[in-house]
């Protein structure tokens, strides 16, 4: 990334109360650093991935499955309806309740 990019990740984690992340096996620097730092900060980190990742420990909640899926359920869960149609929209369609 570059430095810009990768100072301003830093300081978003840093500042976030809760970091989604979301398909990332979280090996690759600097992105892999990126969890450590929302909870040294006193965030929380969610980690939605098909398989194990090194850092599952940092997190709140591990949610294991397919990205697509489990991210639909939890845009249903938290939006009810309105998060089921809106994926049925095209790509690139904002839905806000």
């Amino acid at each position: 990334m570059p430095p810009e990019q990768t100072r301003r990740a830093f300081a978003e984690a840093a500042a976030a109360d809760v970091l989604l992340v979301v398909g990332s096996s979280l090996q690759v620097s600097p992105a892999a650093s990126l969890p450590g730092e929302t909870r040294k900060a006193g965030g929380r980190v969610i980690i939605v991935n098909a398989e194990p990742t090194a850092q599952d420990a940092l997190a709140c909640l591990v949610l294991r499955g397919q990205a697509g899926e489990i991210l639909q359920q939890l845009a249903e869960l938290a939006c009810g309806s309105a998060a089921a149609a809106a994926a049925n929209l095209e790509e690139g369609t904002h839905v806000q309740q």
